[in-house]
């Protein structure tokens, strides 16, 4: 039996969850070619076009790569052996945007072929997580500059937002620590701030607004637009799924494994929100909009067995984890292993609606 605790007086819930019901799911991997040497790809955030394709980034194969038919890739190198892509979308004209986080710069492949590079202003930001916004520019976070980056498609010029209203209680760090952000359903654009442990509202003419989390250091991580009309994110150290409104009232969901780790987060087709997870058990998540959780659990093979060290979380995880995830038009699931560098591809098939207790 689920159990609700109120945690704050900011209309802030945490919902207890019992255990997740496992689903059926076919799981295809696919391995990465370390054409480069690096040793390993490192795949990182993975989006899905207008046209269905799907694109990942690699941040130390220095790739922006597409997945072919038959599980064959098609790799776009940049041009700097120290790029390290982390974030990436694609826009309506087909055209892929990506983050070079240590070349500090946001990189377009056109629908030419080309690459084109855009300088963040301030030095070292550590570009991170980038989207598409509701004005067709793209919009991205700053992990060191502490800045919200928006870069106008049409001339490439970057405008970067400070970020601003530190909360007085429950931040982890002085500086917000920017990483996961999205177009909310009202417009503007949401983010997480792990450092404040808060999440960032700004609107596209510059006003900012700070909901802090209520559960002390969860981490906030990735954060997408849910079916419901409301805001979900995942929260890497407090093993939560958090759910805010437009007005900031903030529920959060215990995931039913006590350590999980959760990282990316899409909205599915069938108005559940799934998410990626690796310590404790590799898996897929789902939640549904009423808090009810399921699984697909990720098979681990015997060549795959590693050790990780996650400094000042957990002290290893046997066989990474999922970072990224994204739905092809056909209903399949799409998501990065940077752990195995692997691509997993996950067909529910006739489990894809299943309903947890509904």
């Amino acid at each position: 039996m689920r159990k609700a605790v109120l945690t704050s007086a900011a209309l802030a819930l945490t919902i207890l969850a019992g255990s997740a019901v496992e689903a059926e799911a076919q799981v295809t991997k696919f391995k990465i070619p370390d054409e480069q040497g690096a040793g390993q790809p490192y795949p990182m955030e993975i989006a899905t076009a207008p046209d269905g394709s799907v694109w990942f980034v690699e941040f130390y194969g220095n790739a922006i790569t597409q997945m072919l038919p038959g599980g064959r890739f098609r790799r776009v190198q940049a041009d700097s052996q120290q790029a390290g892509l982390t974030g990436v979308t694609v826009d309506a004209q087909g055209n892929v945007w990506a983050t070079e986080s240590v070349a500090n710069r946001i990189v377009k492949l056109g629908t030419n072929g080309r690459l084109t590079h855009y300088d963040v202003p301030t030095p070292n930001s550590r570009p991170g997580v980038i989207t598409v916004g509701p004005d067709g520019a793209l919009w991205f976070s700053e992990v060191y500059g502490q800045n919200i980056g928006r870069l106008d498609p049409a001339n490439g010029s970057i405008k970067e937002f400070p970020i601003v209203g530190r909360p007085e209680n429950g931040i982890v760090s002085d500086e917000p620590y920017p990483k996961g952000i999205t177009t909310g359903p009202d417009g503007a654009l949401w983010f997480c701030l792990g450092g404040w442990n808060a999440i960032g509202r700004l609107t596209v003419d510059g006003e900012m607004a700070i909901y802090p989390v209520p559960t002390e250091n969860s981490g906030p991580y990735r954060i997408v637009t849910g079916g419901d009309g409301a805001l979900w994110f995942t929260e890497l150290l407090g093993g939560k799924i958090g759910r805010i409104t437009t007005g900031g009232a903030i529920t959060e969901f215990k995931t039913p494994q006590p350590v999980s780790g959760p990282r990316g987060i899409v909205a599915g087709p069938d108005g559940a929100l799934y998410y990626a997870e690796g310590l404790g058990k590799k898996s897929i998540g789902r939640i549904t909009t009423t808090g009810l959780f399921s699984d697909i659990a990720i098979p681990v093979s015997a060549d795959e067995i590693r050790s990780l060290e996650l400094v000042g979380l957990y002290p290893s995880d046997p066989a990474g984890y999922p970072q990224g995830i994204t739905f092809a038009p056909d209903g399949r699931i799409w998501a990065t292993d940077n752990g195995t560098n692997k691509i997993l591809m996950i067909d529910l098939g006739s489990k894809g609606a299943l309903q947890v207790g509904e």
